[in-house]
């Protein structure tokens, strides 16, 4: 099939938020959302402008059922074995839709409010704006989440993991890669490996887990604070006044505090309980 007779854009009238489901192999997956009450899909090649792009792109099934806009792009290239082609898909949809993304190699970016957001990649970057909540796994690669109203959810083999603004709980679980949560009003749980992890704004409850890096948490108001290393450095600081009661020991490592255990909290005064246990990283403990 030649670009000429290949369709490259489709328009669907949706005058709610939709449920987009989106199948593709390499490349890049944009999602635009706004005031709109259309949806739009455009397809085409990544990369090299060839006819077995623009056949992959022939071949690719994009609907509408009822609420839903599938794109689905078939997983082999044209011919047995061949590789496919990288392609560009570029969607505008109304805001608070949700997204249900699986990749084997594209990078995903998306710009605007969006509802749930749930990707799958073997490889390739993630780039969420504004969402409720978000729920990505990936086998390599950054992902980025800029603000998020509910909960996220990470998983990761290897990759830098970034949550600016997060107004629920925010999960993170990844093999080899810095972590590293801005600001968040729920509770915020890291497991990982290897990697720096990072909380600079805590306003719940903070739990890291680690085998190997420096773990920050810059500013903690009340909740409880457990970080477990094996080998790496410990930094936790305090809001001004707040009371603390403190569990802290390094098997080899040191610990200085500016903190004192203080009288227990009045009712209804906030709080913080510090559980640190390293085994060969320093813990310093400070006020913010």
């Amino acid at each position: 099939m030649s670009e000429q007779t290949a369709t490259t854009t489709h328009e669907f009238e949706t005058t709610e938020p939709v449920r987009l489901r989106v199948e593709a192999g390499s490349g890049e997956i944009r999602i635009q959302a706004s005031d709109t009450d259309r949806t739009t899909v455009d397809i085409q090649p990544a990369t090299a402008d060839t006819e077995a792009a623009y056949e992959l792109i022939a071949r690719t099934l994009v609907e509408q059922r009822g609420d839903q806009v599938v794109v689905e792009v078939p997983r082999r290239g044209v011919g047995f074995l061949r590789r496919s082609p990288a392609l560009a898909i570029a969607v505008g949809l109304p805001e608070g839709s949700s997204i249900d993304a699986t990749a084997d190699s594209a990078d995903l970016r998306t710009t605007g409010p969006l509802g749930t957001v749930r990707t799958r990649s073997g490889s390739g970057d993630v780039l969420l704006d504004d969402v409720v909540d978000a729920n990505v796994q990936s086998g390599s690669g950054e992902t980025s989440i800029d603000r998020s109203a509910g909960s996220i959810r990470v998983q990761a083999a290897s990759g830098r993991v970034i949550a600016r603004t997060v107004g629920d709980g925010c999960w993170v679980d990844t093999a080899s890669g810095d972590v590293r949560v801005e600001s968040a009003t729920g509770s915020v749980q890291v497991n990982t490996a290897s990697g720096d992890v990072t909380v600079e704004d805590a306003d719940g409850d903070v739990t890291i887990d680690s085998a190997s890096g420096d773990n920050h948490v810059g500013r903690v108001r009340r909740g409880r604070v457990k970080i477990t290393s094996a080998s790496g450095d410990v930094h936790i600081g305090v809001v001004d006044g707040t009371p603390v009661w403190l569990d802290v020991t390094s098997l080899t490592g040191t610990v200085q505090s500016a903190l004192d255990g203080g009288d227990p909290p009045e009712e209804g005064e906030d709080s913080v309980a510090l559980r640190v246990n390293t085994v060969s990283g320093d813990i310093t403990l400070t006020r913010s």
